[in-house]
């Protein structure tokens, strides 16, 4: 009886654990930091807000529609206008026409040269998969099971030979893997 307990509060324990980041706002709910320690966020319940704060002052920009990171600014769209945003001044530049927008990035050379790397909605989930794994448990546990298996067969059969199916889907899956954890740490575009 006394381990059907234990076992139970401990199970109890653990939800909350994984649940804890989810209850204080939201299921739907996200802040992610910019590169310049800004934040970006979906609190107000009017669409996407970007506090930009330097310790003594704060400036706030809502209903923000896209966004992309470049040489410490944050370009993007408005629900009615465009904005540039120097992180480190808090400098805000709007416009109402897209072309002086344009004509502005280029004179002050924050246009991507090879990739804008446009934003939606939040842009790491990392900080989330504790949460995902243990919500869908049902698929995560069998995954996890198949990738342990594939290492195991890749390492004791195969000695990590790239040639061989196990081998590269380990080394795939561990690429892919370190490629997004990349992307979502390094939100700038190029």
């Amino acid at each position: 009886m006394k381990k059907n307990i234990l076992s139970l509060v401990f199970s109890l324990f653990l939800i909350l654990l994984f649940l804890r980041c989810k209850a204080e706002v939201g299921m739907g709910d996200w802040q992610c930091i910019t590169p310049g320690n800004n934040t970006i966020d979906n609190y107000s319940g009017d669409g996407i807000s970007l506090f930009l704060s330097n310790g003594k002052n704060y400036k706030k920009l809502e209903k923000l529609q896209r966004w992309y990171f470049y040489k410490g600014y944050i370009v993007g769209i408005q629900a009615n206008s465009y904005f540039i945003a120097n992180e480190k001044t808090l400098r805000v530049d709007s416009f109402n026409s897209k072309k002086q927008w344009i004509e502005f990035r280029i004179q002050q050379k924050i246009d991507p040269k090879l990739w804008p790397r446009w934003y939606t909605t939040q842009w790491t989930y990392y900080e989330d998969l504790g949460f995902y794994l243990f919500t869908w448990f049902f698929i995560s546990i069998p995954l996890a099971l198949v990738f342990a298996t594939l290492i195991f067969v890749a390492i004791r059969f195969e000695k990590l030979r790239i040639r061989r199916p196990a081998t590269l889907l380990v080394y795939f899956t561990i690429a892919i893997a370190l490629i997004i954890y990349l992307f979502e740490r390094f939100p700038q575009s190029v």
